[in-house]
């Protein structure tokens, strides 16, 4: 069965790397020259099968560099499989598989697969540190100079890197960067950076993280299933208590404190729509919108319609 949320952090990841485009990959150690245009990454191999890669980028010299992220056990075949379908979609091109590993176990520099044997290039991402990347782009900052693109993807791969600092604390530190990326860059990077961490932490983590998310508007709908597990924990209170009013009473309570975490009070209007409600369904739809929302005034809004 697919993993959603493997889907949507690959999803985060191919929009993330379409926007290397004018960027290198010189601050991983991979001397790729400078990227002129990206690919779509459904390529259609030489059987007319469809084969999905993480990244597909073109350089000024016209080789194509094919990008892998790996986030949990080695899958040679797999990535022999798409540096392979890379090669027949694009005959007489050279083609550059450079594999990002979030691992901390050094994995094989050659992947072989019977009689294949492939080198390829590869980023040990757990070996380096997380923090002092993310200390760097905030001495970047604070001189009020903008993040580059080569910033930007750096910042998206630190929760795969090596942290002294607890993982929601990278990501919070992380997300109060991120203004000073180009804003086109700004939604690609946050969403991969969060849809990382989340794969990447332990129950533990995912939980602080969750509580740093809940705290800052999110960017589009990418989190849909860490909102539905929010809504969750209350729904699931309610069905304990055997009675409709409990869903509504717990919806009530969520929606009042997703409000109060975003924008510290609540407002009276507010407060008597959300106590007034009857409909679970609009509540759904406003804790939604209130976790979405990139102020206070939008959150209002959303619930009392002006």
């Amino acid at each position: 069965m697919p993993d959603p949320h493997r889907e949507m952090t690959d999803q985060a990841l191919r929009k993330m790397v379409a926007h290397l485009v004018g960027s290198d990959l010189e601050m991983l150690g991979i001397h790729s020259g400078r990227f002129v245009r990206a690919l779509d990454p459904e390529v259609i191999t030489v059987q007319t099968q469809a084969v999905r890669v993480d990244g597909l980028l073109e350089s000024g010299t016209g080789a194509l560099w094919h990008l892998e992220f790996e986030m949990g056990e080695a899958d040679a075949q797999r990535t022999i499989r798409h540096h392979m379908a890379v090669c027949d979609a694009h005959p007489g091109r050279p083609v550059h598989t450079v594999v990002l590993w979030g691992r901390r176990k050094s994995p094989k520099h050659v992947l072989q697969s019977g009689d294949l044997s492939l080198a390829v290039e590869e980023v040990l991402l757990a070996r380096r540190q997380a923090w002092p990347e993310v200390e760097r782009l905030e001495r970047v900052v604070s001189r009020g100079e903008a993040l580059s693109a080569a910033d930007g993807f750096l910042l998206a791969l630190v929760p795969l890197m090596d942290g002294a600092r607890p993982l929601p604390e990278v990501v919070a530190r992380g997300i109060a960067v991120a203004p000073a990326l180009p804003e086109e860059l700004r939604e690609p990077v946050l969403e991969s950076m969060q849809a990382l961490a989340y794969s990447r932490g332990d129950a533990a983590e995912r939980a602080g993280i969750r509580e740093v998310l809940r705290s800052m508007p999110l960017p589009q709908d990418l989190y849909e299933d860490l909102r539905k597990e929010f809504q969750a924990e209350f729904l699931a209170k309610g069905r304990e208590e055997g009675r409709a009013e409990g869903e509504l009473r717990q919806a009530r309570a969520a929606v009042v404190e997703a409000f109060a975490a975003h924008f510290d009070a609540v407002p009276d209007a507010v407060q008597r729509a959300v106590s007034q409600a009857e409909d679970l369904d609009q509540l759904h739809r406003w804790l939604r919108a209130v976790i979405r929302a990139q102020n206070e005034a939008a959150a209002q809004q959303a619930i009392l319609g002006h």
